[in-house]
């Protein structure tokens, strides 16, 4: 997403959600076309490294208790790669904690994803994915990437593994490519609101139905509930 669209869309969730916080947007040098995706690619993951300092920066200088992180699409890839070096570098002082880690539509290999959210566990209180099967940006991108599945497509199935709240938005009404959800649709919003706002887990939030078997369950929103507040 190109360094002004990042800017709008950081206002407008902050606007939102009535966030009482201090907004902070780190924009990576994405040029946010189909035509440029390997440079999106190679530029994606020349910045995690700067992501990563940044992070640990902003935990350590800005005197704030709690920090939420929320990345989406592409930019998921750093901030995965950027938490996972956080948690198994060696360091001398204590790890950054994070409240709520929120991935939206992210546009990372399901593969590598599995390899390094463990680790990315030790830095965040709670990691929730948000996937949709109809989210048409992510089916481009595993063209791409050889037919390879992005850990936001929910098809042939979500991601599911122990430490993650997985969240197929599949059901709520999106924009015509289904990629934007996370700041457009009013349900996904809601839902963001109540994660941050509470910390509760998706069994104790409204519009959310579990299903899956107990080993690795996931969540499905409900179309059409009416929540309080």
């Amino acid at each position: 997403m190109p360094f002004e669209d990042a800017v709008y869309r950081t206002a407008q969730i902050a606007y939102d959600l009535d966030f009482d916080g201090a907004p902070i947007l780190y924009s990576w040098p994405s040029v946010g076309s189909l035509a440029t995706y390997v440079a999106d690619v190679n530029n994606s993951t020349w910045t995690a490294d700067h992501l990563r300092w940044f992070l640990e920066d902003v935990a350590a200088k800005s005197g704030a208790q709690s920090f939420h992180v929320i990345a989406h699409s592409m930019g998921n890839a750093p901030l995965v790669r950027a938490l996972n070096d956080i948690a198994t570098r060696p360091r001398s002082t204590p790890l950054p904690r994070f409240r709520q880690i929120l991935l939206t539509a992210p546009d990372i290999d399901v593969g590598v994803f599995r390899q390094l959210a463990a680790a990315m566990m030790r830095v965040g209180d709670r990691i929730t994915l948000y996937a949709s099967a109809n989210d048409v940006a992510l089916q481009l991108s595993k063209t791409y990437q050889g037919g390879y599945q992005r850990a936001g497509d929910a098809r042939p199935a979500i991601v599911r593994m122990a430490g993650v709240d997985s969240i197929d938005v599949s059901a709520v009404d999106t924009n015509f490519i289904g990629h934007f959800y996370y700041a457009s649709n009013e349900s996904v919003l809601s839902d963001i609101m109540r994660l941050i706002r509470t910390g509760k887990p998706p069994g104790e939030r409204c519009g959310l139905r579990a299903a899956g078997r107990a080993i690795d369950l996931y969540w499905l929103f409900v179309p059409k509930v009416t929540c309080p507040g």
